[in-house]
């Protein structure tokens, strides 16, 4: 391996988050926050890339990578452009919110059942309204989610994975949900049934973790990464050792979401003040900093299983952790992981261009490379306002 000069990783840096005000456009590497609660709009919010935190960049023997490569890799999680073709979408309402919290493909309001309680559909106007009236005793939460419910019913031939998450409802009534963001705050308890956010076109936001090591006195890092199962969507691809949603219960706080994945996955926990990271039997094994914020508009392709041909913008707050040499983490779900592997940073690098990456991790891991100054090239990439919503 050539000598490379590469900026020292410190873990323990403090999480700090500005102001993010509506959704951003499709940007790898802003400062992240969510101290407000994302919206769709009209018009697209301006996000500028923060500054590399490293001002060298690796190189390997091995591999020649070229900027071109890396952006036709954020280019494949960014499919769709809102802007060329938001005429032909349906816009989604929630109560008496003015503002749509979704945009939806059209054909989803023809190949669907509408016809339920709670929805009115304008096709002239194409707007999708949740508005369901409430029954003596019924409070209007209880209303949004009977009517949801109803819908989901109403089409369980129609879009796929519905029929597992009835049947998790009707089994133990706890399947999964996700907020509908950029709404006020007294409609912040609204939420979707997972199956159908991308038919509805909600804003989603996530939390991931990028654990990496060094080997020896080797400075270039090694990352740890997860191997999806099986059993969920985008089977068999890498993915951060711990990510997933923000859930209604989160409150809009990604440390609490990433805290939860983290010991739900890798069994980790994370101390909300300090963010000390700590096996489940009290080992410590680092401290938890903040990365950078991801955006997207993405149009799921095949690879998404079920949820293809579905619309996702979305938004994911990244963290880092590093950990000794000596750590290993070992999945703790084995419903969603297969394993965790080590990978060099040519592998990482490898694994990226041949599309082995969930998509929106994949921008994840490219930004963390990125900011590391880890591209093997000079200049930062051009990796932001690919896409705007």
């Amino acid at each position: 391996m050539a000598s490379s000069s590469v900026t020292t990783i410190t873990a323990g840096q403090p999480l700090g988050y500005k102001a993010l005000g509506s959704t951003p456009s499709s940007t790898l590497g802003s400062s992240p926050s969510l101290s407000s609660s994302p919206s769709l709009s009209s018009s697209p919010p301006t996000l500028s890339p923060s500054p590399s935190t490293s001002s060298t960049s690796s190189t390997s023997d091995n591999l020649d990578f070229h900027t071109m490569d890396f952006t036709k890799v954020v280019q494949s999680c960014n499919k769709f452009c809102f802007q060329e073709r938001h005429a032909t979408l349906f816009r989604f309402f929630v109560l008496d919110h003015k503002i749509p919290v979704g945009y939806m493909l059209p054909n989803f309001i023809t190949q669907m059942t509408w016809n339920v309680p709670g929805f009115e559909v304008d096709q002239n106007r194409k707007t999708v309204l949740l508005n369901p009236d409430t029954e003596p005793g019924e409070t209007i939460h209880q209303a949004c989610e009977n009517a949801f419910m109803a819908l989901c019913r109403a089409n369980v031939g129609s879009i796929d994975g519905l029929r597992a998450w009835l049947s998790q409802h009707d089994e133990n009534g706890s399947p999964q949900y996700h907020p509908i963001l950029g709404v006020r705050p007294d409609l912040a308890w609204l939420k979707v049934p997972s199956p159908i956010r991308g038919v509805l076109g909600i804003v989603t936001s996530g939390a991931h973790m990028t654990m990496y090591t060094f080997k020896g006195d080797d400075r270039i890092p090694h990352i740890w990464v997860a191997k999806r199962s099986p059993r969920v969507t985008y089977a068999g691809m890498y993915d951060q050792l711990a990510a997933g949603a923000l859930g209604p219960g989160d409150g809009g706080n990604q440390l609490k979401a990433m805290a939860r994945e983290a010991l739900e996955e890798a069994g980790l926990t994370v101390d909300m003040v300090t963010c000390r990271v700590t096996t489940e039997q009290g080992e410590r094994v680092g401290y938890l900093s903040a990365g950078s914020l991801i955006s997207f508009y993405d149009e799921k392709d095949q690879v998404a299983g079920a949820e293809s041909g579905q619309l996702e913008p979305g938004i994911r707050f990244t963290f880092e952790l590093c950990v000794s040499e000596s750590f290993v983490p070992k999945p703790c779900d084995a419903h969603a992981i297969e394993c965790f592997r080590l990978l060099s940073l040519d592998e990482v690098k490898e694994s990226l261009l041949a599309g082995e990456w969930k998509p929106n991790s994949a921008l994840v891991m490219l930004s963390f490379l990125e900011a590391k100054g880890l591209l093997g090239i000079e200049d930062r990439l051009e990796l932001h306002a690919l896409n705007n919503i």
